[in-house]
């Protein structure tokens, strides 16, 4: 009995060590202004520890909240690690006659050191993908007074500069547009 029991411990053991823990991660929600400035609206980032740090530029004010996320939370989260970014992508156009007015958003981490990122509008990335970024924007927009927190550090330049790059290899991204009026 006790050697099924240290067998089975060791497959656990083994099966949690192989799952692919990202780490670094940063979900950024930003417009393009119209002098290829770009505007940062969230910033949210993940650390080690599972807390969600969320920065919000509101119209009136900027906010910081800090939220932990629960183990099931950080395990979604983590199985975008399952393959590409770029492999979440299902297409890269919008269809005839469709605008777009919503902002652009940037995501980024690491996975066994090596960094993933893209830039994406989610009429482009599919269900899956969706999923995890629809769960963690419930926590960044919930805006809960209770998790409110302290100012933390946040290089904009380097951030703006890092999804300006990230831009230019993802160029397909529409620009902000409603679509044309009904045909008469």
């Amino acid at each position: 009995m006790k050697k099924k029991f240290l067998f089975l411990l060791l497959i656990q053991v083994v099966f949690v060590s192989c799952q692919k823990k990202i780490t670094d991660l940063k979900l950024i929600s930003y417009d393009e202004r119209s002098n290829n400035e770009l505007k940062i609206n969230a910033f949210s980032t993940l650390d080690k520890d599972g807390v969600l740090l969320v920065y919000l530029d509101r119209q009136r004010d900027n906010v910081f909240y800090k939220y932990k996320l629960s183990q099931s939370e950080i395990d979604q989260i983590n199985t975008l690690a399952s393959k590409k970014l770029e492999n979440y992508v299902i297409k890269k156009s919008l269809d005839l006659n469709q605008g777009y007015a919503g902002s652009r958003n940037f995501i980024s981490f690491k996975v066994n050191g090596k960094e993933d990122k893209i830039c994406f509008i989610k009429p482009f990335m599919d269900s899956d993908f969706n999923k995890i970024i629809d769960s963690l924007e419930d926590k960044i927009y919930k805006q809960e007074d209770s998790q409110r927190t302290e100012a933390f550090q946040i290089d904009f330049k380097k951030t703006e500069k890092e999804i300006a790059n990230q831009n230019q290899i993802n160029n397909y991204l529409p620009s902000k547009s409603l679509p044309p009026p009904p045909m008469r």
